[in-house]
């Protein structure tokens, strides 16, 4: 899904980072089309280090962190590091529609839901943020406010300890 956006979204680009072998990344490429030239893999056949990862981050100048998967048992009932890592970082999120995903967008307010099968309403949302950078900062500054607020690791430490405590006893 992300690297047919810049088939069709002629100034748009798509940064994917992270280890993919490199059948994987060629049928990117090939999904690019046109705009395989717009389609930034960092990792082909390789592991990228968490701190390459955070130097992307700190960057800035990014529309969007994408998360745009298929519905499967692995993506619908779970949230993705890779959110909170965005949140962190001030980067707005457009993720696919999945209960979850929705729930922590809405009570956030750090991005938005598509339809991960329509590339014309993923599309829509990027322009959006695109037409309307104030948003784009509005939506970063409330992800990064949940993450110091609620999602950091103080915060989710008392939540793990207590589940201890309710499993052993």
């Amino acid at each position: 899904q992300h690297a047919r956006l810049v088939s069709f979204m002629e100034d748009v680009h798509i940064f994917m980072v992270g280890k993919c072998d490199e059948q994987l990344a060629e049928e990117l490429m090939e999904a690019a089309g046109a705009g395989r030239d717009r389609l930034h893999l960092d990792g082909v056949n390789r592991f990228v280090p968490f701190e390459k990862i955070l130097e992307y981050y700190r960057q800035g100048g990014w529309t969007a962190g994408l998360a745009l998967f298929p519905p499967s048992a692995h993506y619908l009932n779970k949230e993705l590091t890779k959110f909170f890592e965005y949140m962190a970082a001030g980067i707005p999120v457009i993720c696919s529609d999945f209960p979850v995903w929705r729930d922590l967008m809405e009570n956030t307010g750090a991005g938005s839901c598509v339809d991960p099968e329509d590339r014309e309403a993923a599309a829509n949302a990027i322009q959006y943020l695109l037409d309307h950078p104030e948003k784009a900062v509005e939506m970063g500054c409330r992800g990064r406010a949940a993450v110091e607020k609620e999602y950091n690791w103080e915060t989710q430490a008392e939540q793990l300890k207590g589940l201890y405590q309710r499993l052993i006893g």
